[in-house]
């Protein structure tokens, strides 16, 4: 199956902390390590026992073309509650979550954008306003709605399985690896700010990058002792050189208490 990803470009050095490709190899699976099906089922089971998740996000991609960091702050409530608020954008993105308050979900839609271009940096593009855009506190652009799943395994950012996994980790999964659970390998782990994850690794095929340009793609997930995905990585090919993708949460708060009405959402009124 040919898998689309919306990469939004950018670099590998995110604030103060630097994840250079190289320093995402990963140390050999010691003997006796559990399966993939071990591993899949101890993180289903940290999923399960989760009500609420808070986090921060930095969500960048490294490619030749462009150089995109997107940072910001999400809350997840069960069953299908979300809140997305921006710091930051870069560059111009696609089409993003804001929210979910149970009933409908919204999503920004950044003016002028078009699902066949690929959104390019234009003279006056503001980072602070486009993600204030972004987070539904300023107008300009549209916002949709569209109505949530019970389970809210819809609500994800881009290609974010960090968060989706909070909803529903097998549809994360689904999404993430294009339905190939069953190529899912435990590549080995390793220690990323003195942490250690557990990697799974999965290679695919014939997949294609925003622009059209076509490329394998290696991806990793890199989950804590705990079984939450904190990290994931897609590295690909653009016009011959590497290219990396990365959702990294950190940051992260579970089971803290949060109000239903905490999730309700009001657009801005136009001018």
């Amino acid at each position: 199956m040919k898998r689309i990803f919306f990469l939004c470009a950018a670099v590998c050095l995110v604030g103060g902390t630097a994840i250079a490709q190289k320093s995402l190899v990963v140390e050999p699976a010691p003997l006796g390590s559990l399966k993939p099906d071990k591993v899949i089922t101890k993180s289903a089971e940290a999923y399960a026992n989760l009500q609420t998740l808070s986090a921060d996000f930095e969500y960048i991609v490294r490619s030749k073309t462009r150089a995109q960091v997107v940072r910001g702050h999400a809350r997840l409530m069960k069953p299908n509650f979300a809140r997305l608020t921006f710091d930051r954008i870069s560059e111009p993105a696609y089409p993003n979550l804001i929210g979910s308050d149970g009933k409908l979900a919204y999503t920004f839609v950044p003016p002028g954008y078009d699902k066949n271009v690929m959104p390019t940096p234009f003279s006056g593009y503001d980072p602070l306003r486009a993600a204030r855009q972004a987070s539904g506190l300023e107008t300009d652009g549209t916002i949709r709605t569209a109505k949530v799943s019970r389970d809210g395994h819809e609500l994800r950012l881009w290609d974010s399985i960090a968060l989706q996994a909070f909803f529903s980790l097998n549809d994360a999964l689904e999404y993430f690896y294009s339905g190939r659970q069953s190529f899912i390998i435990v590549e080995g782990t390793r220690v990323v700010d003195g942490e250690l994850y557990t990697v799974l690794y999965n290679h695919l095929s014939g997949g294609s990058v925003a622009g059209g340009a076509m490329s394998d793609f290696e991806q990793r997930l890199f989950l804590n002792a705990d079984g939450l995905i904190k990290l994931s990585t897609i590295q690909f090919k653009e016009a011959g050189e590497t290219g990396l993708q990365m959702m990294r949460l950190t940051n992260i708060k579970v089971n803290e208490p949060m109000s239903i009405g905490s999730f309700v959402f009001m657009p801005p009124a136009p001018h």
